[in-house]
């Protein structure tokens, strides 16, 4: 789903060009990329969570604990690399104004 989704993400800032239209930032960067209620960041957000205990409770069937804290912090670290992202588009869609260069999506991850 990550792969699909950053696929599709990436085509919107292909798609938006270096000076889009506030309207269509707003459609493609808020509505469809990072909104809280329903967007692919979300989405990826929302399926994070419900597969770490899924995946806790499977380690703990076959494994003992040792290291269970380490193998969920890749699972948080994934989380949090969502919301950063979402925290940096909505700081983009928030501050964008017609006939402002829209960022290219590698400047906005490559602080992450």
């Amino acid at each position: 789903m990550k792969y699909i989704y950053s696929q599709e993400m990436a085509g919107y800032f292909r798609a938006l060009g270096s000076h889009p239209s506030r309207a269509d930032v707003q459609f493609y960067i808020g509505w469809e990329s990072s909104s809280r209620n329903h967007s692919r960041i979300m989405d990826l957000m929302d399926e994070v969570s419900d597969l770490r205990e899924v995946y806790r409770s499977a380690w703990l069937s076959e494994y003992t604990d040792h290291r269970l804290g380490s193998v969920m912090g890749l699972w948080n670290a994934e989380y949090e690399y969502w919301r950063r992202l979402q925290t940096r588009l909505w700081n983009v869609l928030h501050s964008f104004k017609d006939g402002d260069t829209l960022p290219v999506l590698e400047e906005l991850r490559q602080h992450m």
